[in-house]
């Protein structure tokens, strides 16, 4: 997605199709439970174990399809390479070990996991967590934790939007304070939903979609700044997979967290514990500056050369994350506002 479109939308367009695939742990929050019924009254005493055929299933079909009918990428098929592909090894190594030895994507890779690897945990502790602390039953257990994951019919698109409108005015520093400003509110408002007791249910509910708005916000605005860094580094690919991956690793602690947490006298005592992590991620949101995008305090270097960041084709050997790269811009429209881009 970050290859198809242009910098004045990357943010809403990465958003929107990542959101609408995170979408699915909504779904399945009310699917699985309904399937899981059906099973049980026809009469299966291990009803849960045959459920799970119905989304393999889904997913195998699914598959199948994407292989017909997809490329691996804009350029082609990375296995059967189309004419306009240009698969270069050593290139791809290269720009692998630019990512993978920049501080500032690492940095990038611990906030994605605050935001994404919340998502992850919540989608997997909300339903028992309704369940058990507030005694809902099965049904409504489910439905409420629901909740955050459909929120992503509209939150992850807003963070994008939010951030390309902050771009429009401000270039890349105004995606760092979308950033900044939705980690910090997806932080505050999880600690509110932690100090919700058992019998403030409402107060539950309006704090876990507040909090399920600004942790899919995050995400849109991180993976709108992540297309930038790609691009600056002219490694767009490694960065968009390593930061990605920090949303799994951030599942798995989290989930570690939780778990080591279970037999706390307050069952709130992990998620006001995962909150305060939250908010950490969200102080290191600062630290992410790279002389040719800015930073949230400091504006980006001074450049002889401005061109959207979208048309810009970067020299490997002289993409160095620090140093002036060598950059060709084909001819395009300027997107309105100051954005100034050296790679």
């Amino acid at each position: 997605t970050s290859s198809m479109f242009a910098w004045p939308v990357i943010g809403l367009a990465t958003a929107t199709a990542a959101g609408w695939g995170n979408l699915g742990g909504g779904f399945t929050m009310v699917f699985m439970p309904w399937v899981m019924r059906q099973f049980i009254s026809e009469g299966y005493d291990a009803a849960w174990r045959y459920a799970v055929i119905i989304p393999a299933g889904m997913l195998f079909v699914t598959g199948v399809v994407l292989y017909f009918t997809s490329d691996d990428l804009p350029q082609g098929s990375r296995l059967v390479p189309s004419s306009s592909a240009n698969w270069d090894v050593a290139k791809s190594s290269a720009s692998t070990f630019r990512a993978m030895s920049d501080p500032r994507v690492w940095l990038l890779f611990v906030i994605y996991g605050g935001c994404f690897g919340t998502e992850l945990t919540m989608n997997n502790l909300l339903a028992s967590y309704f369940y058990d602390f507030f005694g809902l039953d099965l049904d409504t257990a489910s439905l409420a934790a629901a909740l955050f994951g459909l929120t992503n019919v509209f939150a992850r698109s807003l963070g994008g939007l939010l951030s390309d409108l902050a771009s429009q005015r401000w270039g890349a520093r105004g995606r760092c304070w979308v950033l900044f400003g939705s980690q910090l509110a997806e932080g505050l408002f999880l600690v509110a939903f932690s100090r919700a007791r058992a019998h403030e249910l409402p107060l539950a509910i309006t704090a876990l979609i507040l909090f399920s708005t600004f942790v899919q916000c995050a995400e849109g605005a991180e993976f709108a700044l992540v297309a930038a860094v790609g691009r600056q580094l002219g490694a767009l690919g490694p960065v968009s997979g390593i930061v990605s991956s920090g949303g799994n690793v951030g599942a798995i602690l989290f989930a570690y967290l939780h778990r080591s947490m279970s037999e706390a006298a307050d069952p709130r005592a992990a998620f006001l514990t995962h909150a305060l992590v939250v908010l950490g991620t969200a102080a290191l949101v600062p630290l992410v500056h790279f002389p040719a995008l800015g930073s949230m305090f400091f504006p980006a270097a001074p450049s002889p050369i401005s061109a959207e960041p979208a048309m810009v084709v970067v020299t490997p050997q002289a993409a160095v994350a620090d140093e002036p790269a060598i950059v060709h811009s084909a001819p395009a429209a300027l997107p309105a506002g100051p954005i100034s881009l050296a790679a």
